[in-house]
């Protein structure tokens, strides 16, 4: 077992050892829950898991203890190589050792990856468990004869999958038991209180137009924004930036099929003013300038919006064609592949959109009182 991991999996024993834990690890478990504390300690982490399997191993209480220990893992991780991994002499060699056994890590061999950035690699089976849980695509890693080359946020990143697997797996193990104390019981309640508060907040968030914030866009957007060469520019520009801006500004939380601008606003000047502005400017910074370079496509961007081919939209246009939603990850890799640049979020949305909105929600999270 890694010296990181907080799994001991030995169910039996966990919960065997329950009545004789000492108050302060149910009270620093709440803590964790609360927010109150960023990291906690091996017992502490078990005690949130178990609490979590009193509400099913799909539940969503579940789903929050996860993310819970994944972060507090996280922490042990980074802490751990700064005070550990990078004082030693050979700390390529420490940082392979310090995640095992739970990821069978070696030294690139190859220059070329090397200078890269790539100093590690794992044989392609060690990331399967990631491509299974749909974590991970093989698209998002460099492979060669085999292996697959890693940097050290990457390679962080597989451990940290691996470990919240196993956590998945043991709360469902315990799942399956009669589990029965107050104390765990009262820290499964405080997770459904976490989980009632989150899904208010994503549903509030998602619901509730507001100003367009550029810092929340996803990597694909802000290269469209950035201005785009001309293989790509038609598509980043009056597709993709056109529907984000539209859908994120005016309607985030719509799936209405045949949804129209006009059944969420009753000013043209959201969409004259605060959408257009920024595709304009995207437009300009092509190479060449889109519109410039081809003055219909101005045209096609209030199209997609949904007002029909016209230069002069008004409100009582909107249905005169489609309104064309955020195309999803998959689609935009396939028409546009040199959009798709993925950050850790990346990884787990499947639509730009999302992205959008989950960044709001964390900012709400941070300012909430």
């Amino acid at each position: 077992m890694s010296p990181l991991s907080p799994l001991n999996g030995n169910i039996k024993e966990n919960i065997a050892e329950l009545e004789d834990l000492s108050e302060r690890y149910f009270l620093e478990a709440e803590e964790m829950i609360r927010g109150e504390i960023r990291k906690a300690g091996d017992i502490a982490l078990n005690l949130i898991l178990i609490a979590a399997s009193l509400k099913g191993s799909s539940s969503f209480e579940s789903r929050i203890a996860i993310d819970i220990f994944r972060e507090a893992v996280s922490k042990r991780v980074g802490e751990y190589i700064q005070k550990e991994v990078k004082i030693s002499p050979y700390p390529d060699v420490a940082f392979c050792i310090a995640l095992e056994p739970e990821l069978k890590l070696k030294l690139s061999d190859d220059t070329f990856f090397e200078k890269e950035g790539l100093r590690f690699r794992v044989k392609w089976r060690e990331v399967l468990p990631s491509i299974k849980s749909k974590k991970r695509k093989f698209t998002d890693f460099y492979i060669e004869k085999g292996f697959v080359y890693l940097d050290e946020r990457e390679a962080i990143e597989l451990y940290l999958d691996r470990l919240s697997e196993k956590a998945r797996e043991l709360v469902e193990s315990y799942s399956k038991l009669d589990i029965k104390h107050h104390r765990i019981e009262g820290l499964a309640q405080a997770l459904t209180k976490l989980s009632d508060t989150r899904t208010e907040r994503i549903v509030g968030l998602q619901g509730k137009q507001a100003p367009l914030k550029e810092e929340h866009f996803p990597p694909c957007i802000k290269l469209c924004i950035s201005g785009m060469g001309s293989g790509a520019r038609n598509y980043a520009i009056s597709v993709l930036l056109t529907a984000f801006l539209s859908y994120a500004r005016i309607a985030p939380s719509s799936n209405t099929k045949d949804a129209r601008i006009s059944d969420f606003i009753d000013d043209i000047a959201v969409v004259r003013n605060e959408i257009i502005p920024i595709i304009e400017a995207a437009a300009e910074r092509c190479s060449p300038p889109l519109f410039e370079d081809q003055p219909m496509e101005r045209q096609n961007v209030y199209y997609h919006l949904g007002f029909g081919l016209t230069s002069n939209p008004t409100l009582e246009d909107a249905q005169k064609s489609s309104w064309y939603f955020v195309p999803n990850c998959d689609k935009i890799r396939r028409e546009a592949p040199s959009l798709c640049r993925p950050e850790k979020l990346c990884r787990n949305v499947k639509n730009p959109l999302t992205y959008y909105i989950r960044k709001r929600f964390q900012e709400g999270g941070k300012n909430a009182p």
